[in-house]
């Protein structure tokens, strides 16, 4: 798969802070040592940030604006929910695919690393929450789901994307399989079950030019 460098992942900091989140973990990094690591003083680091926690959210939300775009541009010109969850499942999972040391950090560092990096992750999942939840509208759709329905669903399909890419090497399943389950299980309660095995055998969407 292609990967994209954008202009703000080849600053040293912010590459430094991936590689070394990736390596020993956020707890263990600290100002000194990600500024050997990328190479530069520590008055040129406190002239961009304010405290490794600013350094982060700055890393993340530019990481988090990269996967937002991708997604966007995949749900372009689509109307029908189904494509629409589709498509950004298939998103979700090839930001998650395309580098495992940007997924750790988005991932799993993400979580003890500030209440703003904490809040933002928050947002993207409320955003997904916002669009399975928009399943209820569909015609047929059981009259008692409520939105706590996608909330639940919501977590078990980020799980089940990032799982599947967080296995070791040659041991992960193709997107074709991936995300066809992964949609059969968010659609069955929607849907049924006929309608949400009709998933299992539509192809991937062709990927985005990086």
């Amino acid at each position: 798969m292609k990967i994209d460098t954008p202009p703000e992942r080849r600053d040293p900091i912010r590459e430094a802070l991936i590689d070394l989140c990736f390596e020993v973990g956020l707890e263990k990094v600290t100002i000194d040592s990600l500024c050997e690591r990328a190479g530069v003083s520590s008055d040129e680091f406190g002239r961009r940030y304010a405290d490794l926690e600013d350094c982060f959210f700055d890393v993340y939300s530019q990481e988090f604006d990269r996967y937002q775009r991708r997604a966007e541009a995949a749900r372009a010109g689509l109307v029908a929910w189904r494509d629409r969850l589709r498509a950004t499942a298939y998103a979700l999972l090839r930001y998650l695919a395309e580098d495992e040391r940007v997924t750790h950090l988005s991932v799993v560092e993400v979580r003890r690393a500030g209440d703003r990096s904490t809040l933002l992750i928050a947002q993207g999942i409320e955003e997904i929450i916002d669009l399975l939840d928009e399943g209820r509208q569909e015609p047929g759709a059981p009259e008692n789901l409520t939105r706590a329905t996608a909330e639940s669903l919501a977590g078990g399909l980020f799980n089940q994307l990032y799982l599947a890419v967080a296995v070791g090497e040659g041991e992960a399943l193709p997107e074709s399989e991936i995300v066809p389950q992964a949609m059969y299980t968010v659609l069955l309660p929607y849907v049924g079950v006929q309608e949400a095995m009709t998933e299992l055998e539509i192809p991937p969407p062709s990927p985005l030019d990086a």
